[in-house]
């Protein structure tokens, strides 16, 4: 049983319809970090499966006139099949497998307005009607991803750099 912990950066890309002008597309790159349990089931021939539970925690901000806050907490599962070499003081390998995750809170605000939140997990998840215009969310509390990476280990210590994409 070990413990993880680590940090997240998450890039998405937002559309905002406007009735009556062009859309347009927005980047917006959140940082944070993880925290969690995972458990290694070594099978034969250095391969084993790594069983994972994580807290997750992002937040950032944007400035496109009005600045957007957004906060994310949530739980991912990584389960992840890995192949490692053993060097006598420590291991290397990679891992590769799929990563559940499930939202447990995603919210936004303007500039340093807290109490006019918008809850990206709300009843109407699909638009959020703002003056008259439209912002198209698609939030789902459900994702799932694809995780890969590589590890160094020595002695009781593990060291992972990994990518995750997500749908």
């Amino acid at each position: 049983l070990g413990i993880n912990a680590g940090y997240l950066n998450n890039k998405e890309t937002s559309k905002i319809d406007y009735k009556l002008l062009p859309s347009i597309e927005s980047d917006f790159t959140m940082n944070g970090f993880y925290l969690g349990v995972d458990y290694n089931i070594n099978l034969k021939f250095g391969l084993g499966i790594d069983l994972g539970v994580n807290l997750e925690y992002l937040g950032g901000s944007k400035d496109e006139g009005a600045t957007l806050h957004e906060r994310f907490t949530g739980i991912s599962i990584p389960i992840l099949a890995n192949y490692k070499i053993d060097l006598g003081f420590g291991k290397v390998g990679v891992f590769v497998g799929p990563n559940f995750g499930i939202g447990l809170s995603n919210k936004g605000w303007f500039n340093d307005n807290k109490d006019a939140k918008i809850d990206y997990y709300g009843d109407d998840n699909e638009s959020l009607n703002l003056s008259d215009n439209t912002v198209e969310l698609g939030y789902d509390r459900l994702q799932f991803g694809l995780t890969f990476g590589a590890a160094v280990q020595i002695f009781h210590y593990r060291i992972n750099v990994a990518y995750t994409t997500t749908t």
